[in-house]
């Protein structure tokens, strides 16, 4: 149905490693059309593959989605809309000659990591948390050449078959009755248009789950702002390798994001030490009573340009 709407959300998917995030991709790669899961690429091979294939595009692992600056990024921002195209030039046979080529950027994206992504490329997904189970369920194996999955597109394409049109006219007509505004309508438009076309009591289901969905990217927004802060504290506090007090970074953090949250006390030393193993930093021990983490200049260095820190742009402020 992708074809059919101006926009189309991509789905992100984070949470602390073994949470399922590499399981869930595969799973929506073998239901999707055109699956295609990429770990490395090159930008200009993306492009080619999204021009020719028109896949469902699933980046797993894409921790280098946290540098805006990527040719890949670019292609991220704009590819969830629809008639978007970069133009590259290339070389034409064995000439030394090149030629301006056009590539199509639009189509379904799911993209998973665990340091995150940026606020601009957060707002043309829907992002999921994922909680790394205790059950049974989570040893499960997908089978990669089940007969099922072929089964199951089958019935999805002769569904899609039968109410396209549908779906396309609901498309042209549908109004924002909601309270999504903006990108978060653009988002979530299409999604919504297909849950009316099935059932309007799963309408109804999907624009309070929306709603519940922005409300919490919003929330995520703050924490987005509070990892800065933290990373341009341990910026300036660590200049060597060794284990340092929770409750000092904790401190620094507190005085430093007085004016993102409401309350101040929220930022516990429990979350900040959240925080600290989501950036990778695991070893940890009580020193004296206190909790002390080992952090590595290295690491500091690492989050920066990850995250795209400068020295003070967590105390000037993030971007809205």
């Amino acid at each position: 149905f992708c074809p059919l709407f101006e926009s189309y959300p991509y789905v992100y998917l984070t949470g602390f490693r073994e949470s399922g995030k590499t399981k869930t991709m595969k799973l929506s790669r073998l239901l999707s059309f055109n699956g295609i899961s990429v770990g490395s690429i090159s930008a200009s091979a993306l492009y080619h593959i999204v021009d020719m294939y028109r896949p469902s595009l699933f980046l797993d692992e894409a921790d280098f989605l946290i540098l805006s600056k990527s040719e890949i990024m670019f292609l991220l921002l704009n590819g969830y809309k629809n008639g978007t195209y970069a133009i590259r030039s290339m070389q034409s046979g064995k000439r030394i000659s090149f030629v301006p080529t056009i590539f199509e950027l639009y189509g379904p994206k799911m993209i998973a990591n665990i340091v995150g992504i940026n606020d601009a490329l957060e707002s043309r997904t829907i992002p999921f948390i994922l909680l790394k189970t205790m059950k049974a369920v989570g040893n499960m194996e997908i089978k990669e050449n089940d007969p099922i999955w072929n089964d199951l597109k089958a019935e999805s394409i002769h569904t899609m078959a039968d109410i396209w049109q549908e779906v396309r006219d609901m498309n042209n007509s549908m109004e924002n009755i909601s309270d999504l505004k903006n990108r978060s309508w653009e988002v979530w438009k299409p999604i919504l248009c297909l849950a009316k076309v099935v059932d309007e009591g799963l309408y109804a289901r999907m624009v309070d789950f929306a709603l519940r969905k922005e409300k919490e990217k919003k929330a995520e927004e703050v924490s987005s702002r509070i990892e800065k802060v933290l990373i341009e504290v341990l910026l300036e506090l660590v200049k060597e390798d060794k284990y340092y007090d929770l409750a000092t970074i904790s401190e620094m953090v507190r005085l430093q994001a007085s004016d993102i949250v409401d309350d101040i006390n929220w930022l516990t030393n429990r979350r900040i030490g959240n925080y600290l193993r989501r950036f990778g930093l695991n070893d940890k021990k009580k020193m004296n009573g206190k909790m002390h983490y080992l952090i590595l200049t290295k690491q500091i260095s690492l989050l920066k340009e990850r995250f795209n820190v400068s020295e003070s742009e967590a105390t000037t402020g993030a971007d809205p």
